[in-house]
């Protein structure tokens, strides 16, 4: 079957998502159960690993928290035209939050890579170019427990070989020169 999953970072007084969930009223879900969890600790960040409708079906909802929407400069018309669309009918969380000056969260674009960090906790966010999923795409890693989150790429527990998308992880985490001990996958 089917899954997609996110990476959820708990920082001192924040929370970053690596992957909106599939759809809105899932991210919208997500939002509620981590302040439940995470009393405090708004989602400040999501980072979005491309731009496929899997992994950009809940963005809005996550940019209604106030969540900053982080992706890859290559990907940034893609989200900011998401982001900028109305909703109307009938109105989402983003579009109503707009209409009544609420919530909007913004968009960041980089180059390369960049760094989420407060206190000892970080995420790295690295732009791998020459995938042949999607052209960037983008890998989250967290230093602090040598964890790799990427998503279609490789799908660990599925028993898929080695594609080429898989070789081209492998050829990224050396270059990068990553101490990946774990490796979580967007689906899978």
């Amino acid at each position: 079957g089917y899954s997609h999953h996110s990476l959820v970072v708990a920082f001192p007084s924040y929370l970053a998502v690596i992957e909106a969930p599939y759809t809105q009223a899932q991210s919208r879900t997500l939002v509620k159960l981590l302040s439940s969890q995470f009393p405090g600790k708004p989602v400040r960040y999501l980072a979005v690993t491309h731009p496929h409708f899997d992994h950009m079906g809940g963005v809005r909802s996550v940019a209604a928290a106030g969540a900053t929407i982080l992706v890859a400069r290559q990907h940034e018309a893609a989200m900011r035209a998401l982001l900028t669309a109305r909703h109307t009918n009938p109105a989402d969380d983003l579009d109503r939050n707009r209409s009544s000056g609420g919530k909007t969260g913004n968009l960041q674009a980089y180059d390369n890579k960049t760094v989420i960090a407060e206190g000892r906790q970080s995420i790295e966010l690295h732009v791998v170019l020459g995938s042949p999923h999607a052209d960037p795409i983008v890998m989250a890693y967290v230093p602090s427990a040598h964890l790799l989150f990427q998503s279609d790429l490789f799908s660990p527990g599925t028993g898929e070989g080695a594609t080429p998308a898989a070789a081209q992880l492998l050829r990224a985490v050396r270059v990068l020169g990553l101490d990946v001990r774990t490796n979580a996958g967007g689906h899978g």
